[in-house]
Formats: C-alpha cells, sequence, structure tokens
C-alpha cells in the first residue's frame, strides 16, 4: 500500500518524495519502480531507512527545515505515528493510513505541535464511490498502473495461504484470487496486465 501512495504522489507532481522503511529491499523496489518517472516529471524522489538515518534530520534538510507538508503514515506503527508531528512544516497533513493493532491503538502525539504548528490529522480506510471513480479515472489517464502492484496469482482454494504469506511478510506486492478458475499452483508474477488477465481467463483442457 506504501507503493500505492508514492505512486499517486507521483500524479501530484511535488517537489520532493521521501519514502522511509526500515527494510532495504523495499526501499530499492520503490527506487526501481518509480525513479525514472520522477526524474522525467522533475520530481526528487528519496528513500530513507531510519535504522541507519535520521529521518526527522533529513526531512528538515530537504525541505530548507520547514518540514513536510503531507505525512502519510502507511504502517501501522506507533512510534511512527508519535514522531511525525516533529518534522511536519506548520499548517501540515498527517495522515493515518495504517491502523494499530487492537490494544496498542492509544498513541502519544504532541497536542502543542498540533496547536502552535495548526498541524492537521486526518485518517482514511476504504473508500467511497468518488474515490473509487476518481482511482478509475487516474488508471484511465496512466497516472497509476496497477498492474506493477500485482505479484501473485491464484483461486480461491490458495486464499488462506495468501493471508499466511501477507501475515508472515513473505510477500510483496498484492494477490488477486480468481474463485472461478482453478489452478493448481500459485504463480509469481512482476506485473499483471489485462493481456495476462484475458489470456488467464481463457478456458483450456485442463480447467475445471
Amino acid at each position: 500500500m506504501g507503493r500505492i501512495h508514492v505512486e499517486l504522489a507521483l500524479s501530484y507532481r511535488p517537489r520532493t518524495i521521501i519514502v522511509a522503511d526500515f527494510l532495504d529491499e523495499r526501499l530499492e523496489l520503490v527506487r526501481k519502480m518509480f525513479n525514472d518517472r520522477a526524474n522525467q516529471n522533475g520530481i526528487n524522489l528519496q528513500t530513507i531507512n531510519p535504522q541507519n538515518d535520521k529521518l526527522k534530520e533529513f526531512v528538515l534538510q530537504l525541505s530548507d527545515h520547514r518540514g513536510a507538508d503531507d505525512v502519510i503514515i502507511a504502517v501501522g506503527e506507533k512510534q511512527a505515528i508519535e514522531n511525525a508531528t516533529d518534522y511536519l512544516n506548520k499548517g501540515g497533513v498527517l495522515n493515518l493510513f495504517g491502523g494499530l493493532k487492537k490494544g496498542a491503538e492509544i498513541v502519544d502525539i504532541d497536542a502543542n505541535a498540533i496547536h502552535y504548528k495548526s498541524i492537521n490529522v486526518t485518517g482514511s480506510s476504504g473508500g467511497s464511490p468518488w474515490d473509487v471513480e476518481h482511482t478509475l479515472d487516474l488508471i484511465a489517464k496512466k497516472l497509476i498502473d496497477p498492474s506493477l502492484h500485482i505479484t501473485r496469482i491464484g483461486d480461491l482454494e490458495h486464499a488462506i495461504e495468501f493471508l499466511k504469506l501477507v501475515k508472515a511478510q513473505k510477500i510483496e506486492g498484492k494477490a488477486i484470487v480468481y474463485p472461478h478458475r482453478y489452478t493448481s499452483e500459485i504463480s509469481i508474477v512482476n506485473n499483471w496486465t489485462n493481456e495476462d488477465e484475458l489470456n488467464y481467463l481463457e478456458p483450456s483442457s485442463g480447467d475445471v
């Protein structure tokens, strides 16, 4: 979901996008997927692992010490939420997109930072009909490409295995389940286009 946020942010053409993650392989994938597009649009795409470098100083350095205009927390990480007010610009927006586990949902946030810096804290989960319409419009205009984020294909019998892979953090990207198409094993793909789907759903002699 974080990478989809990056791709959506690219469509608005901000000056700079900073992507933070504790896993270097995820950051490398972000650079591989979006560096060229960012460069073509004059966007400074930066990645950082907060375990190796200080995120606050990194954000302030790239923003002339003003702070970030928008921060999206796309993971259920308490510390990430609590630290975000430190590097938000005045009038900035903090979007809590990643939910926390039950029992860990209470966090400490600097209320004075929210008050004196006029920070807006919001959240998002799911989407309205307008969101769906807008997303389809972005896809039609090729501003976002959902095929980039699909890495696993299977049928209904693979659904539980997909959930286990997600829980164990052994799957990058999204999995598609086709309940009306039987296949003997899960397919691993680099992307999944409309043409791929049509070919996959084409009846064959081995289908049940």
